[in-house]
């Protein structure tokens, strides 16, 4: 069938219409229809950590190592020898509006699931200030708030483990920061904790099985963490170094209230200190 040259050009014409209809209505669901639900999507991601290990100890010589009268070893990484699936990593990321972005990570292994951490994040403070409120790794000294994946060594150095645990310092709370207006980078922070953390403080209470020895627990936040970091630039080189402090109430029971004959406990208070210094 012969089509006429107006023939041709009137349909070019109605295909030309519908294209422009439909990026017309493309572009509103990009502005936010009311029936699109893209934009509540928020961004996901998922880290899996494998090993394979080759060591001189038995796994159960293994799973007894602690450092004596400090910490022990509950769950650590890299625990058989041969294949470890360590955990899984499922992070959830959302901008909320031009002021708040939300954060949750959760912590996936074999046989438990876990929230590592829960947290807002203001965007547009002034001042050069920024709040954190929910759930997160404490940014005591240089490695607390990065996941394990970060870190450029298989295992937690051996003070951070001893102090705070295999978890690190994780607690829910508010963190306030302050980054000043210089040409070096220095920040200040503060964050007013609960103060869970079975390492190296805690706020429930205990008794001896006689009920002769009672330590009332106590409500939280029962635990306060301040820094100070910085980074210069010298010649070919980028040093980072920061100042920690962190000061809370302690409350231990390592097997003293079941009557364990090696058991103990304690009640007072726990001020750590750290300096940290990292030269790339």
């Amino acid at each position: 069938m012969k089509m006429h040259l107006w023939q041709i050009f009137l349909l070019a014409a109605f295909l030309a219409l519908g294209q422009d209809q439909q990026g017309d209505a493309t572009a509103q669901e990009k502005r936010g229809s009311p029936f699109s639900q893209a934009k509540f999507v928020p961004d996901i991601s998922l880290i899996l950590d494998c090993s394979f290990v080759r060591r001189n100890l038995s796994n159960e010589e293994f799973q007894n190592v602690m450092i004596p009268g400090v910490a022990r070893w509950t769950e650590p990484l890299h625990a058989k020898k041969g294949f470890n699936l360590n955990y899984g990593e499922i992070t959830f990321f959302s901008v909320v509006d031009p002021y708040f972005d939300l954060f949750a990570v959760c912590h996936v292994a074999e046989n438990r699931f876990g929230l590592e951490e829960a947290y807002g994040l203001t965007r547009k403070l002034p001042l050069g200030l920024q709040l954190k409120v929910g759930k997160f790794l404490s940014s005591f000294g240089r490695i607390n708030d990065q996941h394990s994946h970060y870190w450029d060594f298989a295992d937690q150095p051996l003070v951070c483990g001893a102090l705070f645990g295999d978890g690190g310092l994780s607690e829910i709370g508010v963190r306030m920061t302050w980054v000043a207006p210089l040409e070096a980078y220095l920040l200040l922070g503060a964050e007013i904790l609960e103060g869970r953390n079975g390492a190296s403080f805690g706020l429930k209470g205990f008794q001896d099985p006689q009920h002769a020895i009672s330590v009332s627990g106590i409500d939280g936040p029962g635990l306060i963490v301040g820094y100070l970091k910085s980074s210069v630039d010298v010649e070919d080189a980028s040093v980072l170094a920061g100042l920690s402090l962190t000061r809370g109430t302690t409350r231990r029971n390592d097997g003293f209230s079941s009557g364990d004959q090696y058991g103990r406990a304690f009640s007072g208070n726990t001020a750590l200190y750290g300096c940290d210094v990292t030269v790339k």
